[in-house]
């Protein structure tokens, strides 16, 4: 990106300026030294020199500054949000940018959210590192109208909802300093507000080689005269390093804890309400010879269904596995679907040639009535010809365990909220897996233990044709 005129003629400008005053000044040091010409000579290419890495410098820093702010928005595409920079105004010292981010990741319509930048680049020798930036979210209309009707003021009470301030190294990578203020508010119909504010950070490697973060968020409760959604105290860690080699693979841990997660809500026929205490979860990229492997687990202490209800569910949790994945080929995979392009089928097939692995490894959960349990493994078998896929390219196997007693008052609350029709439907397929073999009642319990191999299934140990389990699953 070159240099526009009024930039050139700003750093000429100064440069002769600033070589006037000098030149007045070192005539009046050769005035009273008796004429050290050589002496005033050396003095003038020095200060000029450094005044021209002085301009030279913050010029390239503000440079460098806006190709890493435009990388870094490329590098957002294809992750759900859309980020357009609107305009990018560059001075010698500073410049101003603008961005509209726009996602999807909330629900169908899409949100859209603005940013104000600011960046310092300069003086570059003011700085130990190459330049700082600050920004700021701008709510949009539609919503900030809302909260001004909802709660009668503006819940911010004029602070930005969300400021970021970075530090861009002189050597690449940054640090950025995530904050969203504490705030509460209250309107009509008993409307509330209270955020508890979110306070992280991020430091990402040169090139995006590594990227780590952490954050701790407040609590959270919005709620009105029916509806109440609430969180509490959260953190959250993650150590990522990106692979050699691949353009968007990271390999590493990640980290959440969260103490509450509530809601309570009423529609047309009922009452919706759950909460869960104590909420962990935890993920781990590994690589071995180009293979990766994805663990996720998550777990709970305690989960309430219903506040009325005496049968909380105790400890569940259950652990995700990913295995035999080609590092190559997700990478292949991820750069079509993320440009879109018509790639993405030929780089499904050669990760499934690999042969990938699902499993749902110890899920499982305390009730009064006892415990569940269960395990899933899904095996892809096939030659990664997805045109000719078949149930003879997956090898499966279930083990499930369901306390009868909890079955029967799980359908018996449900008939009592109104659903009996649904209730009876669901009994009605119990007794259908019972008397086609795929569910066994053994210490009043029942469980499942299912194998798929080579297109063949067997159910509790005994063959069956695939033709048993259809319609039996239809809720």
């Amino acid at each position: 990106m070159g240099m526009n005129t009024d930039t050139k003629k700003k750093i000429i400008y100064a440069a002769i300026l600033a070589r006037g005053k000098i030149i007045g000044l070192a005539s009046l040091v050769k005035g009273m030294n008796g004429g050290a010409d050589v002496l005033t000579k050396n003095i003038i290419g020095v200060v000029i020199f450094a005044i021209t890495v002085f301009i030279g410098g913050s010029y390239w820093a503000g440079k460098s500054t806006e190709q890493a702010f435009r990388d870094g928005i490329k590098e957002m595409a294809g992750y759900g949000i859309d980020v357009t920079l609107l305009d990018y105004q560059r001075g010698i010292f500073s410049a101003t940018a603008h961005t509209e981010w726009v996602t999807t990741l909330f629900g169908d319509e899409p949100v859209t959210l603005s940013f104000n930048h600011s960046f310092r680049h300069g003086p570059i020798l003011a700085f130990s590192s190459a330049a700082s930036a600050r920004s700021e979210l701008t709510l949009p209309e539609e919503l900030a109208t809302l909260l001004r009707e909802t709660f009668g003021t503006d819940p911010f009470k004029g602070k930005p909802p969300l400021t970021i301030t970075s530090t861009f190294g002189l050597g690449g990578g940054s640090v950025s300093r995530i904050i969203s203020p504490k705030t509460e508010a209250s309107g009509e119909n008993q409307t509330k507000l209270s955020w508890g504010g979110l306070d992280g950070e991020i430091t990402i490697g040169s090139s995006y080689s590594k990227i780590a973060a952490k954050a701790v968020m407040g609590g959270l409760t919005v709620s009105n005269s029916e509806d109440r959604l609430q969180t509490g105290h959260a953190t959250f860690q993650s150590e990522m390093k990106r692979l050699d080699g691949y353009e968007l693979l990271f390999v590493g841990t990640s980290s959440f804890v969260l103490d509450r997660l509530s809601f309570h809500g009423v529609d047309s026929d009922s009452i919706r309400t759950f909460t869960i205490k104590n909420v962990h979860g935890e993920t781990d990229t590994t690589i071995n010879n180009g293979v990766l492997g994805i663990k996720v687990r998550v777990d709970a202490d305690t989960a309430i269904m219903d506040d009325t209800s005496d049968f909380p569910i105790n400890k569940p949790g259950l652990t995700f596995l990913y295995e035999n994945i080609d590092a190559q080929a997700l990478d292949a995979f991820s750069k079509a679907k993320r440009h879109q392009n018509n790639q993405q089928e030929n780089a499904l097939m050669a990760l499934l040639r690999y042969q990938p692995v699902f499993s749902v490894k110890d899920a499982s959960a305390s009730w009064l009535e006892g415990m569940t349990t269960g395990d899933i493994r899904i095996a892809y078998v096939g030659n990664g010809n997805i045109s000719k896929f078949s149930l003879a390219d997956l090898d499966v196997d279930v083990q499930l365990s369901l306390p009868v007693a909890l079955i029967n008052r799980l359908l018996a609350e449900q008939t009592a909220r109104g659903l009996a029709e649904k209730s009876k439907k669901q009994i009605n397929m119990f007794n259908t897996m019972i008397i086609n073999g795929v569910l066994v009642e053994d210490d009043d319990a029942l469980t499942v233990d299912a194998t798929l191999r080579d297109g063949a299934l067997s159910l509790n140990g005994i063959p069956k044709p695939l033709g048993v389990l259809e319609g039996v699953l239809d809720f």
